[in-house]
């Protein structure tokens, strides 16, 4: 590796001589310079902060040509380790710890009113107790606390087989939706993996890109989701991560129509990537049950999930579909975690399978439905045009986020920026509203509160 403690001590200047970095780099493929220059830039303080060559300069000393090293510094930039700044060249920034995006859109500072965090609001939860005190007594789990037992307990499974959009095949548990799709991407990709993700998708899923650091490849969406002329330009891809419904942050769902557009263009490249679909709340969700695996089954994975419905602490998510892909999800489960709690499992397929409890769930699932569409039609008639039609959150377009989230805290609201949710620099300029906790009677003065963030004075206009 080229960035060990033992490496050449590095001349002074705000530039680093590409003499000196090629010399760091032992594989001037594009996958060795990445690898190397992430060591170099995690173990050598002295590079922080520091400008880079230019990449012709770089590919002379190396030896390459400069689409390789071009290739590499896009990925080390996804990956937040380098950032370009147009003429002044591109500089070594460091690293963000794991999970920053994550962290930044759920930890705050103290508000009146907290529409950062999406979180299922409490009041309107089903109770859990008395399905975890059943769940002994009624024999659900037939293998509990044997280590050689099923890891998916038969009522859930059947469960999921009668409601999956398509052949689910093996079914794998997991910890809830994120969970199933951070253990398939830890499977499917490594570091220069090229993934295509909406944009915006959810903070985890860029987190973990980043970790692995994969080469993000930001597709376009509208209501319906991903935009299939988007897609068709990417090409190369090896993953495709996709929200069929109840979608963070815009709230889009997919529709049947536009499932078949994506799976037409999917099925026109040479090699068809591997789809990772996620659907985190079916059963709040108005939207249809679609999936791409109606048309690529050997290609689709679904991860389905109920913690918002029926309570974050139940913790089950379950992957199914492309048989090959989810027996690597399983193997790589059975380095670890092995399986999610059986005691979560009954406890979950008991409130699955109970009147009352789909009752509640119906009624919440109407709560936020209102919620969210009182937010929605108060930034509307204050020409506000949001998209998406159900979720936890609204996406509002702005001039500048971060002058926009200076005003909200005026207000004592928070919200959270619209850049730890894309990659793409024209959708950035965006806030993400949580509604889950905005009381109906409330929208109408928060929207207010945004339409001035929105439009603050000395806010950069954007499109």
């Amino acid at each position: 590796m080229g960035g060990g403690e033992d490496s050449a001590e590095l001349p002074p200047g705000d530039v680093i001589p590409a003499r000196w970095l090629s010399e760091q780099i032992h594989d001037a493929t594009a996958r060795g310079i990445i690898t190397e220059m992430t060591d170099l830039i995690r173990h050598r303080a002295d590079v922080k902060e520091r400008y880079l060559p230019t990449v012709r300069n770089l590919a002379r000393a190396l030896q390459v040509s400069p689409a390789t090293v071009a290739k590499a510094w896009r990925v080390l930039s996804d990956a937040g380790l380098i950032r370009t700044n147009g003429s002044q060249g591109t500089r070594v920034v460091g690293e963000e710890p794991p999970g920053h995006r994550l962290e930044s859109v759920t930890v705050g500072l103290p508000t009146q009113l907290d529409l950062m965090s999406p979180a299922p609001d409490p009041a309107l939860l089903p109770d859990i107790q008395p399905h975890l005190a059943e769940v002994l007594r009624s024999g659900t789990i037939s293998d509990f606390n044997r280590y050689s037992g099923e890891t998916l307990i038969a009522p859930l499974a059947d469960y999921a087989r009668r409601t999956w959009p398509f052949d689910a095949g093996t079914i794998v548990p997991c910890g809830g939706c994120y969970d199933g799709v951070l253990l398939l991407l830890d499977v499917l990709a490594r570091a220069g993996t090229r993934v295509a993700v909406e944009s915006p998708t959810a903070a985890p899923v860029l987190d973990q890109l980043e970790f692995l650091r994969c080469e993000i490849v930001p597709v376009a969406t509208d209501s319906a989701g991903m935009i299939p002329s988007a897609l068709a330009e990417t090409r190369d891809v090896q993953v495709v991560v996709v929200q069929t419904r109840f979608s963070s942050p815009d709230g889009h769902t997919m529709t049947a129509d536009r499932a078949a557009e994506l799976a037409s263009v999917l099925r026109t490249w040479r090699t068809a990537p591997v789809v990772i679909e996620s659907d985190p709340a079916p059963l709040f969700a108005a939207g249809p049950d679609v999936s791409l695996g109606t048309w690529l089954r050997d290609r689709v994975v679904l991860v389905r999930g109920w913690n918002k419905s029926h309570g974050p602490d139940l913790r089950v998510a379950l992957i199914g579909g492309a048989p090959n892909v989810v027996r690597l999800a399983r193997r790589r489960r059975a380095m670890g975690s092995v399986w999610t709690s059986r005691l979560l499992q009954g406890t979950l397929s008991l409130m699955l399978a109970d009147d009352a409890v789909a009752a509640t769930v119906a009624v919440a699932a109407e709560q936020y439905r209102q919620r969210r569409a009182a937010l929605a039609g108060e930034l509307g008639r204050l020409g506000i045009e949001t998209y998406g039609t159900e979720g936890f959150s609204v996406w509002v377009p702005v001039g500048d986020q971060h002058t926009a989230l200076q005003v909200l805290r005026a207000y004592r609201i928070s919200a959270a920026a619209g850049s730890s949710f894309t990659h793409h620099p024209d959708r950035q300029h965006h806030l993400r509203i949580a509604t889950t906790q905005l009381p109906v009677q409330h929208a109408a003065e928060v929207a207010l509160a945004v339409h001035e963030a929105a439009s603050a004075p000395g806010a950069v206009a954007r499109s």
